[in-house]
């Protein structure tokens, strides 16, 4: 179908709107797999697709089209770029003019030999005081800055953090690349988006309805 007049313009008035604004989503996994199942990755994944949905509604955003490639690495739609996050409670998802990235974590404890495989001595005395609220404040903002660029965690130490504001905000550099991150605390979750420069306008929506996915039996 061709795409009519009306249709470009709203697009481009879309697109220019996330040059200034971004919208991410946040969405909590139905309580069906909120225990530890066979199925529980089937269901975050839906969550963060209802979520995904969801920023589009919000931004103006194309309804269909969100795909990734072989590596789940997400391919721009019609200009768009998109990020999706998803862990055993809540997910995430965020639309760009721009290259994106997006992560939620639970604010627990991990091993302390962990915080070696994160980040370096000099990149931690950066971060801030050293707590779990710290380790997830790094972890976070390095994700969402690598998944901006098509990359996983296994590049963690290769992206550096260069400085940090308080709690909400941290500047990054990967491959010559500079970052801003901003965080987002809420229900016992951290959650970054990058940022650079523009307003972020979180979107915490419980009531989002996720379809039971076609792996389960949906339709």
């Amino acid at each position: 179908m061709t795409a009519q007049p009306g249709d470009v313009d709203a697009k481009q008035v879309a697109l220019a709107a996330l040059a200034t604004t971004l919208h991410p989503v946040l969405v909590p996994v139905p309580q069906v797999a909120a225990q530890r199942t066979k199925d529980q990755v089937v269901w975050q994944r839906a969550a963060s697709r209802a979520a995904l949905a969801r920023c589009a509604e919000i931004v103006g955003a194309p309804r269909e089209g969100w795909r990734q490639n072989a590596d789940r690495v997400p391919l721009p739609n019609e200009g768009f770029y998109w990020s999706v996050t998803h862990k055993r409670l809540w997910t995430g998802a965020v639309i760009s003019n721009e290259p994106a990235g997006v992560d939620v974590e639970p604010l627990i404890e991990r091993r302390r030999r962990t915080h070696d495989h994160v980040a370096s001595p000099e990149e931690w005395a950066l971060a801030g005081p050293d707590t779990w609220n710290t380790f997830y404040r790094v972890w976070t903002a390095k994700e969402s800055t690598l998944k901006s660029h098509g990359r996983g965690i296994g590049r963690l130490r290769a992206c550096h953090i260069m400085s940090a504001d308080a709690t909400v905000q941290m500047t990054l550099e990967y491959e010559g690349h500079v970052s801003r991150v901003e965080h987002y605390e809420f229900d016992g979750h951290l959650a970054a988006v990058l940022c650079d420069n523009r307003t972020v306008v979180w979107h915490v929506e419980p009531d989002v309805v996720v379809p039971v996915p076609k792996a389960l039996g949906g339709d």
